[in-house]
This record gives C-alpha cells, sequence and structure tokens, in this order.
C-alpha cells in the first residue's frame, strides 16, 4: 500500500516538472469560441455583443510618469526595447497614443512632439477621370515616328499612360510624345490621373497603325 502512495506520489512530482520545464506556447480567442489564426497569438472576436477593444485609460500626468520611467539612465536598453510598441489612451488628449522608443506618438494630429502627419490617411479624393485624350486615331511610321497625345489637366494630378506594344514614351504629365516603329501594333493609347488617395479609372483611345507609303508624284523633277 505504501509503494502505491508513493509511486502516486513521483508519478504527480513528474507531471508538474513535465509542465514546468516544457515551453508553454498557447494562442487564445476572446468572446467567440473559434480558434486564433495561426499567426495570432490573442484574437477578440464575436459577432453576439457590439463592442471593441477599450485601451488604458492613462492621464497626460501618467504618461509622462511613463515616459522618465522608460527613459532614466539606469533602464536597460532590453527594458527600452520592450516599452516600443506600447498603446495608451491619453484621456486629456482625447487620443490614442503611442510609445515609439523617445516620445508618445499620438495618432489623432500633429499638435505635440514628433511628425504625426505620416500615420494618418491622407485627407484627399481619387482623382476625377481625364478627359478625352486628344491625338492622331491613325499613325504611321513612313510619314512620322512621333505622335504627341494630351488629356486636360486634372488639378492636383499626376498621370499614367500605356501606349500599344511596339510603341515607346513615357510621361507623368498631362501629355505625352509617342515614338512608333515599323513593328509598332495597333491598340489602345490609355491614361490615369492618380494622387496619393489612387487612381481615376482610365481615358482611352483607339489607334491603328498604318504602314501606307505615301504616293509622290514628280512632274518636270517637282514633287507633287
Amino acid at each position: 500500500m505504501q509503494n502505491k502512495k508513493n509511486l502516486s506520489r513521483l508519478l504527480t512530482f513528474l507531471s508538474a516538472m513535465i509542465f514546468f520545464i516544457l515551453p508553454v506556447r498557447a494562442q487564445v480567442t476572446i468572446g467567440d469560441k473559434v480558434a486564433p489564426h495561426s499567426f495570432s497569438i490573442v484574437e477578440i472576436e464575436t459577432t453576439y455583443q457590439k463592442g471593441g477593444l477599450r485601451l488604458p485609460q492613462l492621464t497626460a500626468a501618467k504618461c509622462d510618469s511613463l515616459k522618465n520611467e522608460f527613459l532614466k539612465p539606469a533602464a536597460s536598453q532590453e527594458y527600452k526595447d520592450a516599452a516600443e510598441g506600447l498603446v495608451v489612451y491619453n484621456v486629456d488628449a482625447g487620443c490614442v497614443e503611442f510609445w515609439r522608443g523617445t516620445d508618445w506618438e499620438s495618432a489623432c494630429d500633429n499638435s505635440g512632439s514628433g511628425d504625426y502627419t505620416a500615420y494618418l490617411l491622407p485627407d484627399c479624393d481619387v482623382p476625377a477621370q481625364p478627359g478625352a485624350i486628344t491625338g492622331s486615331g491613325e499613325v504611321n511610321p513612313n510619314i512620322s515616328y512621333t505622335y504627341t497625345y494630351s488629356v486636360p489637366e486634372v488639378p492636383g494630378a499626376s498621370y499614367s499612360w500605356a501606349l500599344p506594344v511596339g510603341w515607346t514614351g513615357s510621361s507623368t504629365g498631362n501629355s505625352i510624345t509617342a515614338t512608333i516603329t515599323g513593328l509598332a501594333q495597333s491598340g489602345t493609347v490609355s491614361v490615369t490621373a492618380k494622387n496619393d488617395c489612387g487612381s481615376s479609372k482610365a481615358s482611352t483611345l483607339d489607334v491603328t497603325v498604318s504602314n501606307r507609303v505615301p504616293l509622290t508624284v514628280l512632274h518636270n523633277n517637282y514633287e507633287l
């Protein structure tokens, strides 16, 4: 009987040792009872309740206190590195802030230290579709190797041009000069206007390559 008790105690001890020795790797979903994605450590998922993530609510004074804690000379570099990316809600500023290693950065505006505007979505609209493309709809390398196409200017936009196979030319402005050769193919000239918010719909012009040789008539050694 005593041997059974000793064996039971030994097994319990070994189980506890295995639990503490082996590395523990856990993934957690908070909310719905669904498995987290493989790339997540923690996920918040719910389809049954209305709500969101409530960040730690800190006053400006508490943010400053944390700042002094992170920057004090006695703090180890490992400690400082671990603090980067900390996110809080500053109740006095009314804004989410995150620690970038030297100061708090605001996600609201650039009223404090640092350049916050880099973290904001641009306040703009996608440009309007450029107007009709003007330029020759029929080109002939036997007559000319260069042809110019243009659209009315769209305010605040740059442009992206596309040319048919065998054509060359590049431009970010509202006009482009294209060069063609005898290998150029018929196709479509297209252009979009773009800015930091995106690109417009394309304006297009169908073009045909003609290889007709111009007829030259000589009369008394004069070209007609």
